[in-house]
């Protein structure tokens, strides 16, 4: 069931955060169509795998007038302490009860960047892993976006053993 967690104002949009459910599978696959490109994309069919085997994981930021989703996290717990390849293509390597959130995806809509939500969505997040508590987030990203993710906390832990989509990445990791 959608929860409406919280409503914040940022910058020109309201929004609010909730938790997805398989309703909301078809938006969230176009939104990450949108926000990354096509060898890094998840499929419309692993976004509603990922979503039905691990909702908690998820956060979506939605406008408030318009009800569209403008952003989201999408997470997987594990034991392991650095996101593989294997963990963007197979949900049986989930472990509910592992100590740290590897982060999937961080989104937000072309047309609503620059207005914070990036921020708000990782505060939020950060937030709602540490009440369940969780121990660290990973993520890997490229290596123009290290400086963004060191503003919400996260280290840069250097090149990333993943070359999901062909590409070069770095891991980076927050204590909660």
């Amino acid at each position: 069931m959608n929860e409406n967690i919280q409503n914040k104002k940022s910058h020109e949009a309201t929004i609010y955060f909730m938790t997805p459910d398989k309703r909301d599978s078809r938006e969230l696959s176009e939104l990450e169509a949108i926000c990354f490109p096509p060898n890094e994309a998840c499929s419309p069919e692993m976004v509603e795998k990922r979503l039905c085997a691990m909702p908690e994981l998820w956060l979506c930021a939605r406008d408030s007038e318009t009800g569209k989703t403008v952003g989201f996290i999408c997470g997987y717990a594990s034991s392991k302490e650095r996101i593989t390849d294997e963990m963007f293509v197979d949900t049986a390597l989930y472990e509910p009860d592992g100590a740290n959130i590897m982060i999937l995806g961080v989104e937000v809509h072309p047309d609503y960047r620059g207005r914070g939500i990036a921020e708000a969505l990782m505060e939020e997040y950060k937030s709602k892993m540490k009440a369940m508590g969780k121990r660290k987030l990973v993520l890997t990203c490229h290596d123009r976006l290290i400086g963004f993710y060191e503003r919400f906390g996260f280290k840069d832990m250097g090149l990333s053993g993943s070359k999901w989509g062909g590409e070069t990445w770095y891991d980076m990791e927050c204590v909660l």
